[in-house]
């Protein structure tokens, strides 16, 4: 009896000195962490931005836009879309209730590049090869979104929107999570305001001008400080996340269950511009 005392109170010693301590693993700064991550995020697949210049006297545009629609069925989440309405088809109808040109919208243009011709759109800020700009034919989006799908994203981007129907406030947590380590010159992150559903005047073919015509995706206005958006200070190195915040009050004549918060991480320079990932998410869930 003794000895099976003495084997029980020694294989008890045993198994309380052999338990597993997890080690206390810190960021490699202090703005960033990597502890808590988000499963939804880690499985983000790559995410393509196409900005579509577009405006309601094109009479073309509305072929483009069908087109983009279709991809949006084709390519579901993977494909993120705004329709910016800059350049010389933009100003509004004499009828028309709205009008959708803004001081951003025309920036973006203009560091984009002007077009040749309209449909016109921009994949991913990317000046593809055998493309004279980064403004494509719409014969060439589809294409051009398939060659950037197959690369995995860089950095991954969580969004999450909290919006207050009181005084319309509304706040972006932001969540970046590298794959890899990125040199931050010139990085940047932008985020968006798109809004859907908005009726108004549109030329069309055949029929001219209509009044009924369902402007989607509208671009409303850029939420970070700068249009050509905000440098990424922090480190950023694969594996350790790190967040942003940012606060917008929302105008009174924008439907909130209508909108979109758009973000995506790109570089901004002379001969860089490329976007290495996009995300989107309905503002009000």
């Amino acid at each position: 009896m003794k000895n099976l005392i003495y084997f029980l109170f020694a294989f008890a010693l045993l198994s309380t000195g052999c338990e597993e301590i997890p080690p206390d693993v810190s960021p490699p700064n202090g703005g960033n962490n990597s502890e808590e991550i988000d499963v939804n995020l880690e499985d983000q697949p790559r995410q393509v931005l196409i900005e579509e210049f577009t405006g309601v006297r094109c009479v073309n545009c509305p072929e483009g836009s069908e087109q983009l629609e279709t991809m949006l069925n084709t390519y579901g989440n993977q494909l993120v879309a705004v329709s910016i309405h800059a350049g010389f088809f933009s100003p509004p109808h004499n009828e028309s209730l709205y009008d959708f040109r803004t001081d951003d919208g025309t920036a973006i243009l203009n560091y984009l590049e002007q077009p040749i011709g309209f449909p016109t759109a921009v994949v991913d800020r990317k000046l593809f090869q055998g493309e004279a700009s980064l403004q494509i034919a719409q014969s060439t989006w589809n294409g051009h979104v398939d060659e950037q799908l197959v690369e995995e994203p860089k950095i991954k981007i969580g969004i999450d929107p909290t919006f207050s129907m009181t005084d319309r406030n509304l706040t972006v947590d932001l969540t970046f999570l590298p794959t890899e380590n990125l040199s931050n010159e010139d990085l940047r992150y932008t985020v968006m305001i798109t809004e859907n559903n908005i009726v108004d005047y549109q030329t069309i073919p055949v029929q001219g001008d209509i009044p009924d015509y369902n402007h989607k995706h509208v671009f409303r206005d850029v939420i970070t400080t700068n249009f050509d958006g905000d440098p990424i200070t922090e480190d950023i190195l694969d594996g350790f996340s790190f967040e942003k915040s940012i606060n917008y009050t929302l105008p009174e004549n924008w439907d909130e269950n209508e909108c979109t918060v758009i973000a995506f991480v790109h570089y901004s320079s002379n001969n860089n511009k490329e976007v290495l990932q996009a995300a989107e998410v309905d503002l009000v869930n």
